[in-house]
């Protein structure tokens, strides 16, 4: 089974960012995430990343992709075609959704 690295948000929980294995470490997109094999793979680099970032330690987890982009659908309110949506344009896309159920 695949698993790659996911940083969250503290406050909400939402996915912020993928690793992806270059220099810069992290990736706000999804199809950059570097897909690890096993578990076993990704636990050194995910301890290394914990080591470096103590603050965010508890926030960088190994994650299922499939788990992981669920966070992520495009018919989530907070999310469109894959891309966070400011806060402003969430909640009109939320009303809408809203609208358009009743």
């Amino acid at each position: 089974m695949p698993y790659c690295i996911t940083l969250r948000s503290r406050t909400d929980k939402t996915i912020t960012g993928w690793y992806d294995g270059t220099d810069s470490r992290w990736s706000t997109d999804h199809k950059r995430q570097k897909v690890f094999d096993t578990q076993r793979d990704a636990e050194p680099v995910c301890h290394q990343l914990r080591k470096l970032c103590p603050r965010n330690a508890s926030v960088i987890n190994i994650e299922t992709p499939n788990a992981a982009l669920a966070a992520c659908e495009s018919d989530s309110p907070q999310f469109w075609g894959g891309r966070e949506l400011p806060r402003p344009y969430r909640q009109e896309r939320e009303e809408r959704l809203i609208q358009a159920a009743i």
